[in-house]
């Protein structure tokens, strides 16, 4: 199927975060959003299901009724998307993506919540059954570097900040970092 007109096109949804709803998810020229380019590959799978019959989009903008598969980003039991999801049953085309590591997100270790969902994708290879549980291969977009680049020799501090994440888990490092 190549190149359908939206109407035609079968809809996938995505539960995202607040700040990602409105197809915030896919818009490249969103500076906040797309730090570091990261929003590439989710634009590139939108791209490429388009051309097999797809429309991907955020949840707000789409029909829950009529889609082919909702899938959640570490979505909390408060959130009201999948509150009427599984008012309605939808637990047969409901796929949750595990992002966050146990530590940060009660989603990732709670194992009966993920019952209600038909798929599971998950960076934990512990989980990874290849039948529910589906390994997470997230790709990460490509950087442009500094041709100013001092050599590693000669600089005098380096430091790597990956999110401002909490945790009031035992054993845990986040507070500390």
């Amino acid at each position: 199927m190549n190149k359908q007109e939206n109407s035609e096109l079968k809809e996938i949804l995505i539960v995202p975060s607040s700040p990602y709803l409105e197809n915030r998810l896919f818009d490249a020229g969103d500076a906040y959003l797309n730090r570091d380019n990261c929003l590439e590959p989710g634009i590139e799978l939108k791209k490429a299901l388009k051309n097999e019959g797809y429309d991907l989009k955020t949840v707000d903008l789409g029909n829950m009724d009529k889609a082919e598969w909702i899938i959640f980003f570490d979505t909390p039991r408060t959130n009201e998307y999948l509150k009427q999801s599984l008012v309605k049953k939808y637990n047969h085309k409901m796929i949750l993506m595990l992002w966050e590591p146990p530590v940060v997100s009660e989603v990732a270790r709670d194992l009966s919540y993920h019952r209600r969902f038909k798929y599971v994708f998950t960076w934990n290879d512990e989980l990874v059954d290849n039948q529910r549980y589906l390994k997470l291969y997230w790709p990460q977009p490509r950087s442009t570097f500094s041709s100013n680049r001092i050599p590693f020799d000669q600089r005098k501090l380096l430091t790597l900040i990956s999110g401002n994440k909490n945790s009031f888990r035992p054993n845990q490092l986040y507070a500390e970092r």
